[in-house]
């Protein structure tokens, strides 16, 4: 990102346009003059040994110039620290607070802190960094400032600023009409190094985590921005700063969709709209950068509005969210509620062919602020040819004419709500009370379409005569149709049954009726109350749409996709995750859920073989370390890199979906489902942390286990990596009709303390066998001896799967 890349900003977004009515004014105004900052060359210093300190971020001017901006709306928003000289330099030190942060760096580094010189640095920032630059300016002694080099450096140096302060441009907007306290606004510096090239060190208060530390990669023609470390800065560990409040939220949205025959999409939204700080000029809302504002009134009046865009359409890859930003003018009453309303357009549906539709954009196509739940009531005009479904109840349905209408409402406040279209062929259920809905459409979309094949028929065979090429004829002979709509019984009980087998274990799911529908796509989503399944998931693992696949991916289709979406009705839509770094309990615990169903229908045997997958995926040598020692599990999509962009995938779902599996083996069945039950009960209005999860688990975690708190399984297995490898070094001696056993268990590949208690199981006579225990990875001898009646035959470590371990 040229500055900050989201999510570290909260608004801020890379290369972007303001689209204004033709009455805008304020914030108009202010953007041009954001936008065409400049440098100073009345406050440029010749600086030595001036040292700036925002939380734990430490940066040493040693000797340069550093010339601030001028100020735009009465505010200095950035400086530059230039190296002019030879010998000139700054340096940046970033020591993480956090061990896992701190091999999070390193990762990338080779250190585990940031020690890094620079020759320049741009820096930008509404917090109070111009008072505490000016104050160690006049510590360090500075004499008066130096025009000339100023001159020199602002001319060249200027239209850089204006390029980087581009992508940040409406945060400062919003921060510096938002009527909070400097001490809430941001810090960031674009840091070129003399090692590690440009990179970003952030500050910012508005995101859970505020320190930030990362670099832009790109790999081939795609992005990556790689975050070496991210960590709750010093004060709000310390508990001596609180997060400021969200600027508002919004609630009891009522939403009017119209989708015309192209299905272009134009949007009448409204919501009340609770602001929460005193003051404030402009409050800024989420949209999906392919949909354009064309109108926001606040109680009836309307008020000028700016939201940003893309530059190019090339940049249309790469979606993101777009921000709207209402100039309010302080008109708002903090604490109270004030009616809100948009009108935009655009198009977030697009065919994939075969009368088989996209909906892209299913998290931001309507308005957001703030964080918590709302209620939802939602209307669409659409084709009459088509189905469209909701979340929430389905209210009302009828045609008018060409237009097919439906209305639904959510019933209950939720966190997000979506939608799906598509010519459907559909199937009910209900299970105990709760409705189960399944849609499937007629054909598959244009890239899953057979091929069509030639085939030569021979001229006919006259006798006397020689057969020849020349009386051949070649027929394209079209491929049988694919109708995933011939299925949608079966998907609609084994739906059902996973429904009811979930209940059963977890309790409620997140919405009284749920709809199962299909995204043509490789991928599956959850929504309260509606499931995006993909087109393949439809499938059997024997049908010939996926005889392609290799036969992992066809078992992923066939029997766990489903059931993975289908358990984010519990996690994820009932339980939620606080920070990003919580979110693996989500995925691992949906990802392990149908790994549960696979258990119920196939057996032990068959989730045993998708845990050995999941092992093998771990272990895959990359560059000669393994995909799991790219980091620990709280890493979430930071785990997505340019060099091991699968890293993301294999470690949160599957190595989760081991961290489960190994909690049931030491909780026992009984308490591991009544554990998961207790989590829907417990917090299923609070978002859960990882430290959460773990005290809720060793609730139930039984007597005399080593770690009863589960402290040092979460530490080596969520906080940290490593796989261990387990052997084992037997023997026997036979006397006076017994058999003296020893075994002696080994263990490498991780550090030395990494407590393991394994299985040992002894086989003796056919279908005879002792399992022992073994506490490893303490430092003690781990081992065992026993009198045998019959001689052993074999030794099997972890004999029924329970550990993520290489055992040899």
């Amino acid at each position: 990102m040229d500055l900050i890349r989201k999510p570290i900003l909260r608004w801020v977004l890379v290369a972007l346009w303001a689209a204004t009515p033709s009455w805008a004014a304020e914030g108009a105004e202010a953007l041009r003059s954001i936008r065409a900052l400049e440098l100073d060359p009345e406050r440029c210093y010749r600086v030595r040994d001036v040292f700036l300190q925002r939380e734990d971020v430490k940066l040493y001017f040693t000797d340069g110039h550093l010339i601030f901006a001028k100020p735009v709306l009465g505010r200095t928003v950035a400086a530059l620290f230039l190296a002019t000289g030879q010998t000139d330099v700054g340096e940046v030190l970033v020591i993480p607070p956090i061990p896992a942060e701190r091999q999070s760096i390193a990762r990338f580094l080779d250190e585990s802190i940031l020690s890094e010189q620079f020759r320049n640095a741009m820096l930008f920032f509404t917090d109070d960094t111009q008072q505490a630059l000016e104050e160690a300016i006049a510590r360090a002694s500075v004499g008066k400032p130096d025009r000339a080099e100023g001159e020199r450096i602002a001319a060249r140096w200027s239209v850089v600023l204006r390029n980087l302060i581009e992508g940040s441009s409406f945060r400062v907007l919003l921060d510096l009409h938002s009527g909070r306290e400097p001490r809430h606004g941001f810090f960031a510096a674009v840091i070129r190094g003399g090692k590690l090239g440009r990179f970003d060190v952030v500050v910012d208060p508005l995101i859970p985590e505020q320190v930030v530390i990362g670099q832009l990669v790109r790999s081939g023609s795609r992005s990556y921005y790689e975050v070496w470390t991210r960590f709750p800065a010093r004060s709000y560990r310390n508990g001596v700063s609180e997060p400021p409040p969200e600027a508002a939220q919004l609630d009891a949205y009522r939403i009017e969709a119209a989708l015309g025959p192209d299905l272009h999409m134009r949007v009448r939204a409204s919501a009340d709209l609770h602001p929460a700080v005193p003051g404030a000029r402009a409050i800024g809302f989420e949209l999906s950068d392919r949909l354009e504002v064309t109108s926001l009134r606040i109680d009836g009046q309307d008020v000028e509005f700016l939201q940003e865009g893309r530059t190019s359409q090339a940049d249309r890859s790469q979606r993101a969210d777009s921000t709207v930003v209402a100039m309010v003018g302080g008109r708002l009453t903090a604490g109270g509620v004030h009616r809100v309303e948009f009108e935009y357009r655009g198009k977030v549906v697009s065919d994939a062919g075969q009368g088989v539709y996209f909906v892209d954009n299913r998290r931001n196509w309507y308005p957001r602020t703030g964080t918590g739940k709302a209620r939802y009531e939602l209307g669409f005009r659409y084709p009459r040819s088509l189905d469209l479904v909701a979340t929430g109840s389905l209210l009302e349905q009828r045609v008018e004419g060409g237009l097919r209408i439906s209305r639904f409402d959510s019933g209950k406040p939720i966190r997000t709500a979506a939608f799906n279209i598509g010519d459907y062929a559909s199937t009910r259920r209900e299970v105990n009370g709760f409705g189960i809905e399944v849609k499937a459409t007629r054909s598959v979309e244009a890239r899953l379409q057979p091929r069509r094949m030639p085939v030569v028929i021979p001229p006919p065979a006259i006798p006397g005569r020689r057969r020849g090429r020349s009386g051949a004829q070649v027929v394209v002979v079209p491929p049988p149709p694919v109708d995933p709509s011939t299925e949608i019984e079966r998907i609609a009980d084994d739906s059902a049954q996973a429904f009811a087998y979930f209940m059963r274990r977890f309790g409620e799911p997140a919405m009284p009726n749920t709809v199962i529908s299909p995204v043509p796509a490789g991928f599956g989503q959850g929504f309260p109350g509606l499931v995006y399944a993909s087109t393949l998931s439809y499938f059997e693992r024997g049908d010939q749409l996926l005889q392609g696949l290799p036969p992992s991916a066809r078992r992923f289709y066939a029997d766990l996709m489903r059931p993975h979406e289908i358990a984010h009705q519990w996690w994820g839509n009932v339980v939620s995750s606080r920070l990003d770094r919580d979110a693996w309990i989500m995925e691992a615990l949906a990802t392990y859920s149908s790994l549960l169903w696979l258990e119920e229908r196939q057996g032990v045997a068959e989730r045993n073989r998708v845990l050995a997958e999941f092992r093998s995926n771990l272990l895959r040598k990359v560059d000669g370390e393994t995909v799991e020692s790219a980091g620990p599990l709280i890493l979430g999509r930071r785990l997505r890199t340019a060099d091991l962009p699968e890293a993301y995938r294999v470690i949160v779902y599957e190595k989760g979906a081991w961290v489960i599996h190994m909690l049931r083996g030491i909780l026992g069945d009984e308490s591991f489902f009544a554990m998961l039950a207790e989590l829907v009960v417990r917090y299923g209005e609070e978002a859960v942390s990882t430290d959460m999860f773990r005290a809720l688990a060793a609730e139930f975690v039984p007597a005399g286990h080593h770690d009863p708190g589960l402290r040092d399984f979460f530490d080596q297995w969520v906080r940290g990596t490593g796989i261990p490898q387990l052997s084992v070094d037997w023997r026997q001696e036979s006397g006076e009709g017994r058999f003296r056993f020893s075994a002696r268990l080994q263990q490498s590949g991780v550090d030395e303390y990494f407590p393991v208690s394994v299985p040992i199981e002894v086989h003796t006579l056919p279908g005879r066998s002792l399992v022992k225990r073994v506490l490893s990875g303490t430092g003690d001898e781990a081992g065992f001896s026993v009198v045998l009646r019959n001689a052993a035959t074999r030794v099997v470590v972890d004999p029924e799967g329970w550990l993520l371990a290489d055992a040899r």
